[in-house]
């Protein structure tokens, strides 16, 4: 099965790709991307936002928070996960793990109160006569 990207700029036309279903004589599928949710996570040190090829730090294994790669591992398969983010009963990349920076940007929106603001008076001034007759000062730049 052959993929192609085709980015396209947003316009009414470009949407007109995916009505398409053959290209010369090729059945064809058109998708809008679908982008991961999820932040970049290292294959070598399993932290977050950055990427395996450019990582210096320690490696640390995905199912076990050992500190070798994958090919080194000595944990029998049925022993079960633990995530070195959390020491959870996981992988390191389980979505659900609280270390998860999609769980910690949550986790903080739960927390903070939500904004909430009176409705301003109808009348600010119990007296607006009252406020009608105070003079400005001399010094005002409303005095002619």
């Amino acid at each position: 099965m052959l993929l192609f990207l085709a980015t396209l700029p947003k316009t009414a036309d470009s949407k007109e790709i995916f009505q398409l279903t053959s290209i010369d004589y090729f059945r064809v599928k058109v998708e809008p991307l679908k982008r991961k949710t999820t932040p970049a996570q290292c294959y070598n040190c399993q932290d977050f936002y950055h990427h395996s090829r450019f990582c210096l730090r320690d490696p640390k294994y995905l199912k076990c928070a050992g500190k070798h790669i994958t090919q080194s591992c000595q944990k029998p398969a049925d022993t079960p996960a633990k995530c070195c983010h959390c020491n959870g009963p996981h992988t390191a990349n389980f979505t659900g793990c609280p270390r998860n920076p999609i769980n910690k940007r949550q986790e903080k929106e739960a927390r903070q109160p939500k904004r909430s603001f009176k409705p301003a008076p109808s009348n600010a001034c119990s007296n607006p006569q009252a406020l009608a007759q105070i003079k400005a000062p001399a010094s005002s730049i409303y005095s002619s």
